[in-house]
């Protein structure tokens, strides 16, 4: 524990090196004992990093306000390890948070879906009154037909010599911002 009277990018708790080789943080989950390891179960935790706050009750939050957190897919056996991620955050007004994202087993990830079989494409936006996505122009003016917005359609044949657009959606500025 160290109390610091400010905050600087200098002020480390902790510092892992490494010469000649890539860091590593590991977590490791094993049922049983340490005399008796068995094997990890479908649904079960792996690992999670999370975050908590000291709040004005004069304590801590209690479960985790953002977590990032590892689940096993299935039951574990030296040949079958699938495994996905879990992202969670807080609403303001709350205390308790929720599964935001996840990215699944099959490298979907899925923007309000909560368990691993729900992202059905490599980038999938779930809500229950129907998934938006944004694309955003982070401009002060646009001109008559200028590009607000464009999703593309690519095709990435390994047969073709170069890769081809098949086709796309694009929203132009009706008129001038």
């Amino acid at each position: 524990i160290k109390d610091w009277d400010s905050v600087l990018a200098t002020h480390l708790i902790m510092s892992l090196d490494s010469y000649d080789d890539a860091n590593r943080f590991t977590m490791r989950r094993a049922n049983g004992s340490i005399a008796s390891p068995t094997q990890v179960l479908s649904g079960e935790v792996l690992g999670n990093l999370n975050w908590r706050g000291y709040h004005s009750g004069g304590a801590f939050a209690t479960a985790a306000l953002v977590a990032v957190t590892a689940f096993a897919a299935e039951n574990f056996t030296s040949s079958a390890q699938g495994s996905y991620l879990t992202l969670s955050t807080t609403a303001i007004g709350s205390a308790t948070s929720a599964v935001q994202a996840l990215l699944s087993t099959a490298g979907f990830l899925g923007i309000g879906h909560t368990t691993n079989t729900g992202p059905q494409s490599q980038l999938d936006v779930y809500a229950a009154t129907g998934g938006v996505l944004t694309l955003s122009r982070n401009d002060t003016s646009a001109s008559s037909a200028d590009s607000i917005g464009k999703v593309q359609f690519w095709n990435n044949d390994t047969q073709l010599t170069t890769q081809n657009i098949f086709g796309y959606i694009e929203v132009q500025a009706a008129q001038a911002i």
